[in-house]
């Protein structure tokens, strides 16, 4: 690995996740307990910018976003409720 192990980890567990029944449920409960931790990181310190794990936030929003991307439906209802970041996690507008 060169970096970046907790956000692989993320994706490994969010993957494994949405191959069961309501695994995107249980996404979607990690992401928003990410979102609530991020409380921590506002405003980010300086030695934050530069450690090699993303900001709580952000993995927030890649947990949400592989979740949209793994179901039409939900994607659709993400759209309607507004619930993706309007930046990707890489400030690309979606």
């Amino acid at each position: 690995m060169l970096g970046r192990e907790e956000d692989a980890a993320d994706g490994i567990s969010t993957v494994v996740l949405l191959k069961a029944e309501e695994g995107a449920l249980y996404a979607i409960d990690a992401a928003e307990f990410g979102e609530a931790f991020s409380g921590r990181q506002d405003p980010p310190d300086l030695a934050e910018y530069a450690d090699n794990h993303s900001f709580d936030r952000q993995r927030a929003d890649n947990i949400l976003c592989w979740v949209a991307g793994s179901n039409e439906g939900i994607l659709e209802a993400f759209l309607e409720n507004e619930i993706l970041p309007e930046e990707s996690p890489r400030g690309l507008p979606r």
